[in-house]
């Protein structure tokens, strides 16, 4: 099956759920889905609101592209998510944002990797 592998932000007071046995169906499931409390978007460019996928998209991102976020606390009544593939503004969330969100990416498969960097995101610099 396909693990989905995230970037995004979320909320600084999410704990991954307790799970006794992981090789449990559920575990498995878990894992193909956004946590709880998470906004952002998966490789294939499905965007997240609260860990629930939503109608918009955009073209996804792949191994090589450099990918970034921008939380904008400009408006404290309306912050926002902005989500950049290899430089260029991609998508951004307005919905249910809070203050005190927490930058992540969330790994779901033991064959995916990142290589984090501070700064604007710059085409061949990546992070996938």
């Amino acid at each position: 099956s396909f693990a989905p592998f995230f970037v995004g932000v979320i909320s600084s007071s999410w704990s991954p759920p307790s799970v006794k046995d992981e090789d449990s169906a559920d575990f498995r499931l878990a894992r193909l889905q956004a946590p709880t409390e998470f906004f952002g978007c998966d490789e294939m460019g499905k965007l997240y609101i609260r860990g629930q996928p939503i109608r918009d998209r955009f073209g996804g991102f792949m191994q090589g592209n450099c990918v970034g976020i921008e939380l904008d606390y400009s408006e404290l009544a309306n912050p926002k998510l902005f989500i950049y593939v290899d430089g260029y503004r991609v998508a951004a969330i307005d919905k249910e944002m809070e203050e005190g969100l927490v930058p992540c990416v969330i790994l779901t498969s033991l064959q995916q990797f990142v290589k984090l960097q501070q700064g604007r995101p710059r085409r061949g610099k990546g992070m996938l």
